[in-house]
């Protein structure tokens, strides 16, 4: 396995961290492109992308023939309240 990938991965809580230092609550809410995703919106998914990966990596070490859950993000935002987070 490459370890390089593995210390990207375990890196990148803190990469996302100093990319959003010092932004503020507006500049997060703030959707660059007219019909895409804020920055803050991008963060919360990312939060939630990585638990649900975490459930999905224990199922297919776990499981013989798992079932992996999808997810539609878009309702995930609106219904989970990512602005308000």
């Amino acid at each position: 396995m490459n370890r390089d990938i593995i210390e990207q991965y375990a890196n990148g809580g803190e990469k996302l961290s100093m990319a959003i230092r010092g932004l503020t609550a507006d500049d997060l809410l703030q959707v660059p492109v007219p019909g895409k995703c804020s920055t803050q919106q991008v963060v919360m998914h990312l939060a939630d992308a990585e638990a649900a990966f975490a459930e999905r990596i224990k199922r297919i070490i776990a499981m013989d023939d798992p079932v992996l859950l999808a997810w539609d993000e878009t309702l995930f935002a609106d219904r989970l309240n990512y602005n308000e987070q």
